[in-house]
């Protein structure tokens, strides 16, 4: 079984379009967040079987089909790169939100493409798997390593980061999926607002007030358009103590960067606030 950890995007600036396939070009700081996580196992069915989902846990997209799961069709991407029968049962159990910018499905694509070469002994690195990865999505090859990453290109150019500021996260799911297309369609930048300087010296990974000052998403701008509330949540997390609030990546969750020991206080004084939010 592999663990399938959830992000943040501490920073992410969406640039141009790229003309060989229509995708943004970012730049972005990936965040991982170990303690959000869902579950993934890929195990051989017998022959002829063919590949099956099992799901539990939180209620996803598509159900049990392969087709809509991006962990089922990462299996299949990886039997057909390696020439492989399709007889295995995938096994995810849900925790991450769906749609909502914490990069779940992403991640369980990366943990089915690690179970497999678990299970097959290919590629004979992780390495290996990227291009793979980068096929599947443009945050797929971040978690084959979920550590702290600079990330260019689509956001599979990666360059692990040390972050040794002590921080703690708060995040807020409102309930209302994201979908990633639209986030990108709309995104706009406010006439006379521009990001903080790229890429983060190693002094502002030092400091929690570093990494409060490095908060940016071009994403938010629409998102707080489209829905309201999370102007309200990120607003609510500052005043329940973060010193820092952003939307994650394509939405709708909002997380907020706190001092060591002061999560769990934001945490309590936001449910307060909002009682029919999830926080996290």
């Amino acid at each position: 079984m592999k663990t399938a950890v959830a992000k943040v995007n501490l920073f992410l600036e969406v640039g141009n379009r790229r003309p060989q396939d229509d995708r943004h070009e970012i730049r972005t700081l990936f965040l991982p967040v170990p303690q959000l996580a869902d579950d993934v196992e890929v195990a051989a069915n017998p022959p002829g079987k063919g590949l099956e989902m099992r799901l539990c846990g939180r209620e996803v997209r598509g159900g049990g089909s392969v087709a809509e799961n991006l962990a089922g069709r990462a299996v299949r991407a990886f039997c057909a790169e390696f020439g492989l029968s399709e007889d295995f049962r995938v096994t995810l159990v849900k925790r991450i939100p769906v749609s909502a910018g914490l990069g779940g499905g992403s991640s369980d694509a990366a943990a089915a493409l690690l179970e497999m070469r678990r299970l097959t002994g290919m590629p004979a690195s992780a390495d290996g798997l990227r291009p793979l990865a980068a096929r599947l999505g443009a945050d797929v090859a971040f978690f084959l390593n979920p550590v702290p990453s600079l990330g260019t290109g689509i956001g599979e150019v990666l360059r692990p980061v040390r972050i040794s500021a002590d921080y703690e996260l708060v995040i807020a799911y409102p309930g209302c999926p994201s979908p990633v297309s639209w986030a990108y369609r709309h995104c706009h930048r406010p006439p006379a607002v521009k990001p903080p300087a790229w890429p983060p010296s190693e002094e502002q990974l030092a400091s929690i007030e570093g990494l409060a000052a490095l908060l940016w998403n071009d994403l938010g701008f629409a998102m707080e358009e489209k829905f309201p509330l999370l102007t309200m949540l990120r607003e609510g997390l500052f005043r329940c103590g973060a010193l820092a609030a952003a939307v994650s990546g394509s939405g709708s969750s909002v997380f907020g960067l706190a001092r060591p020991g002061q999560g769990a206080a934001i945490r309590a004084k936001l449910k307060e606030a909002f009682p029919c939010i999830e926080v996290f």
